[in-house]
């Protein structure tokens, strides 16, 4: 009783989870597709334990068998529509369901053949076949039983390994392509790096695809001889979805980090700790929300907050890389993405590297290019190249003002520039005059 008890623990997290997303799924993207995977899986889960229990007999096995032909076929398929719609948050076009003919067809085929042959029959088939080996197929050849067989045994193992394998490929490829990586995942777990959501699932199923390829190709018989490495399947499996559905739950960001998981519960917090988790949150909603969105927050704040004094800027300090900077570091919590941006750029002076791209950014980051990009465009309302300038015609001004006799071709390259030529050109589009100029003009005021 304990053994078929935990045996079907995996299929019972399934509709826990379920129930968990159920009460969310209607103002989200991806968790819609996460209930039809979950309840893809249950089944197929629930199925696999009743044939891995010994008490379970061989017609209630040759039920389930009729379920587990939909179901199963349906696990990869569904786990890779959701990854897609959690990479791409783009609907389905009707042309993604046509994968449903397959699991239709397996189990149309096998309704109509346990139909015709009779539950009765293939239990004691399924029986004569657990303790006989493929023989027995052998002695049946030609008949209903047989086509039973290779149909709802072999066929329906080759389309399974076939998808989980389509999946696993298609994780992998996405990765390189993406430049995804194990090694971000100890800067995530240790460090409090940030990590892609879609990175992170990747690395999930990939694992979940070679433990369901092993569990499919291990012998039926030495299961059912040792219980404990069914047991064994059915713990990785627990412990494998828990770890995917509450990645999920942060499925509508971008990326994320260990710490943002560790205060998902940030709702029930208590009063010594409530102005820290209370910033953290309106950090996180500051990074999502949109311009107008933060408009409306903004004027909220200037209606029910009272007026305050605010510390000014020295005059010194009021530079254009540094109002660019200033004006969104305090909305931004220690460990977000652009956070670690703006350390990476201002502290470490990054921006001096010559013919510094998006790529090494994102790589210094540990994260995609893609997201680089956008996260500039939205916060500076400027693309990357353009920062990239302003960040280096800043730190230029006050490099002449220090070294007002340096040449033009030293200047270039002491602020990242490639040649003194692209440093003059780059100078006079941002400053709006020449460096000989803006220096002239700096000393005037000087003298005044």
């Amino acid at each position: 009783m304990l053994l078929t008890f935990l045996l079907f623990l995996p299929a019972a997290a399934c509709l826990f989870w379920m129930l968990v997303f159920a009460m969310t799924a209607s103002r989200t993207t991806t968790l819609g597709v996460l209930e039809a995977l979950l309840f893809c899986l249950a089944v197929a889960l629930a199925t696999d334990a009743a044939y891995s229990t010994p008490q379970i007999s061989f017609l209630t096995r040759s039920r389930i068998t009729i379920l587990s032909q939909f179901a199963s076929p349906c696990v990869p398929a569904v786990l890779l529509m959701y990854l897609r719609k959690v990479r791409y948050r783009a609907d389905f076009a009707p042309k993604a369901f046509i994968w449903l003919i397959i699991p239709i067809a397996l189990f149309s085929g096998t309704f109509l053949l346990s139909s015709t042959i009779g539950l009765e029959e293939i239990a004691a088939f399924m029986e004569r076949l657990y303790e006989e080996g493929y023989p027995v197929v052998e002695s049946h050849r030609g008949s209903p039983l047989a086509a039973y067989f290779w149909w709802a045994f072999v066929t329906y193992r080759v389309i399974l390994i076939g998808g989980a394998l389509y999946l696993f490929v298609y994780c992998v490829v996405k990765r390189r392509k993406d430049k995804f990586s194990v090694r971000h995942l100890p800067g995530f777990l240790k460090e409090g790096q940030s990590l892609w959501i879609i990175e992170l699932l990747s690395l999930l199923t990939m694992v979940f695809v070679l433990l369901l390829l092993v569990k499919i190709v291990f012998p039926w018989k030495l299961l059912q001889a040792y219980p404990w490495i069914s047991l064994l399947f059915a713990a990785l499996f627990l412990a494998l979805l828990f770890i995917f559905c509450f990645t999920a739950l942060f499925s509508a960001r971008d990326y994320v980090t260990r710490e943002a998981m560790d205060r998902v519960m940030r709702y029930n917090y208590d009063e010594t700790t409530k102005a820290e988790v209370v910033e953290a949150m309106i950090g996180d909603l500051l990074e999502d929300a949109e311009d107008e969105a933060l408009n409306r927050i903004h004027e909220r704040i200037g209606r029910n907050l009272k007026a305050v004094d605010l510390p000014q800027a020295k005059e010194e300090d009021s530079t254009l890389a540094g109002n660019l900077f200033t004006a969104v570091a305090n909305s931004w919590d220690d460990d977000s993405l652009l956070s670690r941006f703006q350390n990476v750029m201002l502290n470490e002076r990054l921006f001096l590297q010559p013919g510094l791209s998006l790529s090494d950014v994102a790589d210094k980051l540990h994260t995609n290019k893609t997201y680089i990009s956008k996260m500039v465009n939205n916060t500076y309302n400027v693309g990357f190249p353009e920062l990239l300038n302003i960040l280096r015609v800043d730190y230029a001004e006050q490099y002449i003002l220090n070294h007002r006799h340096a040449k033009q071709s030293e200047i270039a390259q002491a602020c990242g520039f490639v040649s003194a030529s692209s440093f003059n050109m780059i100078f006079k589009k941002v400053a709006g005059v020449t460096p000989k100029v803006w220096l002239a003009g700096h000393e005037d005021k000087e003298s005044r």
